[in-house]
Order: C-alpha cells, then sequence, then structure tokens
C-alpha cells in the first residue's frame, strides 16, 4: 500500500491516476532542475556528509550515479557543466557540503566546477 507519494515530474493524467489510488501527493518542485534537487535535500532532511555531482543537462552520468547515490544513502545535486547553478552554490554553502564525488569525466562537469567547489570553503 501507499503510504505518501511524492511528485517530481509527473504528466498530469498520471498524477490524476496515483491520487485516485492515494490522496496524499506532495508537489517537490523548484524553479527550475538544480533547485528542486536542492529542495529534496531539504524536504527529507537528507544526510550531505557526502553527495555526488552530476552535470544536469545530460542524462547518463545523472541517471547512473543516482543508483550509486542511493547505494551511499547521499542526496545527487546537479550542476551546469561548467558552472554551479545558484540553487546548488546556495544549497552546498547551506549543508557545508565539503565530501563529494563528481560522475562523469571533464566533458560533463569541467574543472571550474570543481575549483569552484573547493574554493568555496577555504
Amino acid at each position: 500500500m501507499i503510504s505518501n507519494t511524492y511528485e517530481w515530474n509527473l504528466k498530469p493524467e498520471v498524477l490524476t491516476q496515483i491520487r485516485a489510488l492515494n490522496k496524499n501527493v506532495t508537489r517537490i518542485s523548484g524553479s527550475n532542475r538544480f533547485d528542486t534537487t536542492a529542495q529534496i535535500i531539504n524536504k527529507f532532511n537528507m544526510n550531505t556528509d557526502r553527495i555526488f555531482i552530476a552535470n544536469g543537462h545530460g542524462f547518463a552520468d545523472a541517471l547512473t550515479g543516482s543508483v550509486l547515490a542511493a547505494k551511499n544513502n547521499a542526496p545527487l545535486l546537479l550542476v551546469n557543466g561548467n558552472s554551479l547553478p545558484n540553487a546548488t552554490r546556495s544549497i552546498v554553502r547551506q549543508k557545508h557540503i565539503t565530501n563529494y564525488t563528481i560522475l562523469g569525466g571533464p566533458a560533463a562537469v569541467e574543472q571550474s566546477v570543481i575549483q569552484e567547489l573547493e574554493a568555496m570553503f577555504r
């Protein structure tokens, strides 16, 4: 039995079907995909001792990395390939995240993103 359903990005007809099964649906959303990931971390008060970071514009690294993140009970944050979005930067500062694993090579997440992360807590 479904006790609670969290809605991320569902088509309206799918949401209608879910609501027919369970009236307790909570929408977790942000202004964009980067903000949504930060909202999920806050909503579930996720442990941020370690996080995984992937490019938010390609699905391959984020999709496969989500399995690794789940196995480690860790959140997955999304970045632009060459910069930290404001929402990602904010959650990293808010949670004082210093232990992270970058998913994908330099074509997916450029060195400038890593340097920006490292510079945040020097």
